[in-house]
């Protein structure tokens, strides 16, 4: 995986790259079509990634020429914080970029509502997610979210179940925090949640209890076995 700071550059590299040959003019048919800066963008980041989750927001924003106001979550700051400088230093004009810091239900909410924004970007929790599009609603601000509980990955019936788990969880970057995978049989979901072995190491007293009640399929690795290397807790959910 690389280091976060490779992801924050990177988003900025993909975006310049994509604005070298972008056309922002196009035609159809005898209609000339223009795409143009959408207006204050206002980016509300969590916890998690912070400098990943920051830089592909930022980044595509100043390629298209937007200003913005970015928001990061209250526990993970810094990452904002140094980035502001970055911008700062590279001539990034002012009032381009602005950062504001504190929690979701104050300054969140507040950006969300204010009639100077003209869209929200948000990735954070569902909950969160439903707040923010309802006080974006009265001003028809332009919203967009990914919320927790996403990126599932769906195996077939005809698949080899064991075979999937113990492969495809480790190729997804979100693998520390717990994307699921889902196994379709008739009207029967298995979900199936990996996490790093430091994790599971550090939860299993947590985690293993609400799972002993479940019935796992045969051959199923879960975090109840001791051995098990991967620390896979696998929940039925249908």
């Amino acid at each position: 995986m690389p280091r976060l700071s490779e992801l924050g550059v990177a988003h900025f590299t993909h975006a310049r790259h994509a604005l070298a040959d972008y056309e922002f003019e196009s035609t159809a048919g005898r209609s000339l079509v223009v795409r143009e800066p959408v207006g204050v963008c206002a980016l509300i980041t969590p916890l998690n990634w912070p400098l990943n989750g920051i830089s592909c927001k930022v980044a595509p924003a100043l390629a298209t020429g937007c200003t913005m106001v970015l928001k990061p979550s209250e526990l993970a700051p810094i990452s904002a914080m140094l980035l502001a400088e970055v911008l700062h230093e590279a001539g990034v004009p002012a009032g381009v970029f602005n950062l504001v810091n504190g929690d979701g239900p104050t300054v969140g909410a507040a950006l969300a509502r204010h009639p100077d924004v003209d869209m929200i970007s948000f990735t954070g929790s569902t909950r969160a997610g439903i707040e923010v599009a309802k006080a974006a609603a009265d001003a028809v601000k332009r919203v967009t979210q990914e919320l927790g509980g996403k990126s599932a990955n769906i195996i077939l019936d005809d698949a080899d179940l064991k075979s999937a788990i113990t492969r495809q969880p480790p190729q997804c970057p979100e693998r520390p925090y717990g994307s699921q995978l889902i196994r379709l049989h008739g009207h029967t979901a298995w979900s199936i949640r990996p996490f790093s072995r430091d994790v599971s190491s550090r939860r299993t007293g947590h985690d293993c209890q609400p799972y002993r009640r479940c019935k796992i399929p045969p051959g199923i690795p879960t975090l109840c076995d001791p051995s098990n290397p991967n620390g896979w807790i696998a929940r039925w959910t249908g």
